[in-house]
């Protein structure tokens, strides 16, 4: 299995990998940015892409837009990760 993580963050990026690593996961790429992430999507052709939210230069949703709407990778699951927990509305 090739799992794409796409995180900024150096310490999300070492939980991600241990993480991995536990599930029997031998082949994860991470991408540091949101355009890396995209390209690597028609080069490696990962089963599964972990998406943080919140990148510096393209926004989780745009990218994750972007994905379902090329045919290559409308189908391809999408788990989105963040640090960032939205406040609660009451």
């Amino acid at each position: 299995m090739t799992v794409v993580c796409i995180e900024d963050n150096e310490a999300n990026v070492r939980v991600l990998e241990a993480t991995l690593a536990m599930f029997g996961v031998r082949r994860s790429l991470v991408a540091r940015t949101g355009p890396q992430g995209w390209s690597w999507q028609g080069t490696h052709q990962p089963h599964v892409v972990l998406l943080d939210l919140h990148l510096p230069d393209l926004s989780g949703e745009e990218l994750v837009r972007k994905l379902a709407a090329d045919p290559q990778t409308a189908g391809m699951p999408i788990i989105v990760i963040t640090a960032v927990i939205p406040p609660i509305e009451r």
